[in-house]
């Protein structure tokens, strides 16, 4: 499977951008999703490229006039804060911010008596497995990388959950202290990124 391109110079309509790490979306997908979407789904990918493309590989998809015309729609979704509100609102519950870090978020759902906690996380440390598999239009850790993460948040948070999962995680044969001896990887420390992969 090829992997996303990051130089915009060398796009064309089959390139997977480098934005599309996590799904199998070509240039030529992305804008006949624009062409074709309206309303909030059209303003929620236009939002997504404004927030994750350079400046100058943005005009590969959008026009200035399109910006200016749709920005009222659009700016609703460009802050994290504002998607997870509109999302909480689109099932009509509650959002609460319980834990605010430069690369952690805990957001915590309220609808009635029902409570769900959402952890968004800011990946800054490169990929140990680079070979990442993939489900459906998904791209996810391998389990390799999600013990190594999984031993970070315990540095970092020490949370039942995450002793939870390791224990799980060592019953399918992936023991932690094997696992630490196999990150040496040029650009990384033998310590991953803090909430990566959580």
């Amino acid at each position: 499977m090829d992997l996303p391109v990051s130089g915009y110079q060398e796009w064309s309509d089959d390139t997977v951008p480098f934005i599309c790490w996590d799904r199998q979306w070509t240039v030529a997908d992305i804008q006949r999703r624009l062409k074709c979407a309206q309303g909030v789904a059209r303003h929620r990918l236009m939002a997504w490229l404004m927030r994750e493309l350079k400046t100058s590989e943005v005009w590969a998809f959008l026009q200035p006039t399109e910006i200016q015309r749709e920005l009222e729609g659009i700016s609703r979704w460009l802050d994290l804060d504002g998607v997870m509100r509109l999302c909480a609102e689109a099932i009509g519950a509650n959002l609460e911010l319980r834990r605010d870090a430069p690369t952690f978020r805990r957001y915590q759902i309220i609808r009635g008596d029902d409570r769900e906690i959402v952890d968004i996380v800011l990946d800054i440390g490169s990929q140990i497995d680079l070979d990442t598999p993939w489900i459906d239009d998904v791209r996810v850790d391998t389990l390799h990388e999600i013990v190594v993460n999984k031993i970070t948040t315990l540095i970092s948070r020490c949370e039942l959950k995450d002793i939870v999962d390791l224990c799980f995680l060592e019953k399918t044969g992936f023991r932690h202290s094997r696992t630490s001896r196999q990150t040496d990887c040029p650009g990384r420390s033998a310590v991953p990124a803090p909430e990566a992969g959580a």
